[in-house]
């Protein structure tokens, strides 16, 4: 399932001559030119206008994403278009989308289908996203957990800032385009210790014990705490990161303050 996190980007002007030119195209099935148009766009700019085409027509349009697109312009559909693919979809079309997403967007999405085809869904994932979106389904999808992403970098306390670089350098290479900006450390039980930035890692000595150069300022929020409630604390605490991406451990789920 990917990691990346999509960032808000300016729409551009959709104006009536452009749609009339891409409803044109979608009617006569210029494929390639419709391709050479929405290659340049934003996910949120093709959003855009598949929203404002007759559902089928939208539709169209959408075919002729790649999966990895289609799972950055799904989310950022309205509700009407986005339930209307919901609908049609394939499943298995939708598995792929799926597991293009971060996880959090996924179980989202997966718990906007109906039951049935749900199920269908989930069956066509691999073993590792299944797990990961099961853990994630059961949590009420308006408290912290229903928020949680589970892509992190985690290292042990005891590790070395080596360590600690080598598990930043995996993670950049298994998910290409993502950005990471703090390493998670944790102790021999799984719990949340403190956390590292990757951009000071490499002013720090790589022989260095990761436990003494973390940063301890943590502050925890339970998975049952309500979404309002967290989104005061990230607020209150002026945290730039997404606050979507928690991480779960055995005792709840935490973001560090410091974290950006």
């Amino acid at each position: 399932m990917s990691d990346e996190t999509f960032m808000p980007q300016d729409l551009i002007e959709v104006d009536d001559e452009l749609m009339a030119d891409i409803l044109d195209l979608i009617r006569s099935k210029s494929d390639f030119l419709l391709k050479n148009i929405i290659n340049d766009l934003y996910p949120a700019d093709i959003a855009h206008i598949i929203n404002r085409l007759e559902f089928e027509d939208g539709k169209y349009l959408f075919s002729l994403l790649t999966t990895e697109d289609q799972g950055k312009v799904i989310v950022e559909l309205d509700d009407d278009h986005r339930e209307h693919f919901l609908q049609t979809l394939r499943s298995q079309t939708l598995s792929e989308i799926v597991e293009e997403l971060p996880t959090d967007e996924a179980t989202d999405l997966v718990s906007e289908l109906s039951k049935d085809k749900a199920e269908e869904v989930l069956e066509e994932l691999s073993e590792k996203d299944l797990s990961e979106l099961q853990e994630l389904l059961q949590y009420d999808e308006n408290t912290a957990g229903g928020l949680m992403q589970k892509e992190v970098i985690t290292v042990q306390k005891k590790e070395t800032v080596k360590k600690a670089v080598q598990a930043v350098r995996r993670a950049a290479k298994e998910n290409p385009g993502e950005q990471f900006y703090t390493v998670y450390v944790i102790d021999e039980n799984g719990i949340l210790a403190g956390s590292l930035s990757v951009s000071n890692l490499i002013l720090l000595s790589p022989l260095k014990k990761v436990y003494k150069v973390m940063d301890t300022d943590i502050i925890s929020i339970k998975t049952n705490v309500d979404q309002e409630e967290v989104a005061n604390i990230f607020k209150k605490y002026n945290d730039r990161s997404s606050c979507r991406r928690f991480f779960r451990t055995a005792c709840g789920t935490y973001y560090n303050r410091r974290y950006r």
